[in-house]
């Protein structure tokens, strides 16, 4: 019988990052205020364990209650409803 020192690795160890190109993307779902589960994402990191460190952040965000989904604003809707009122 031969010695194995190292396992060999089937498939990805950390099924919620994915290179896509030359960066990587990490996936994190999250249930909304109507109960279903949506899948949140963020891409753009350099390196595998960068988006693992971020997925991880945003999941202890989201278990203490501090993530908060990016939106998107049009110019005109920051203008009208933030910055003229003030």
């Amino acid at each position: 019988m031969a010695d194995r020192t190292k396992p060999t690795k089937r498939g990805n160890s950390k099924p919620n990052v994915k290179k896509r190109g030359s960066t990587y993307t990490y996936y994190l779902y999250v249930t909304d205020a109507d109960g279903r589960r949506r899948q949140h994402s963020k891409g753009g990191f350099h390196t595998q364990r960068e988006a693992e460190d971020a997925r991880i952040a945003a999941m202890n965000a989201k278990a203490t209650g501090t993530y908060v989904k990016a939106e998107r604003v049009s110019v005109r809707e920051f203008l009208v409803d933030e910055w003229l009122p003030s």
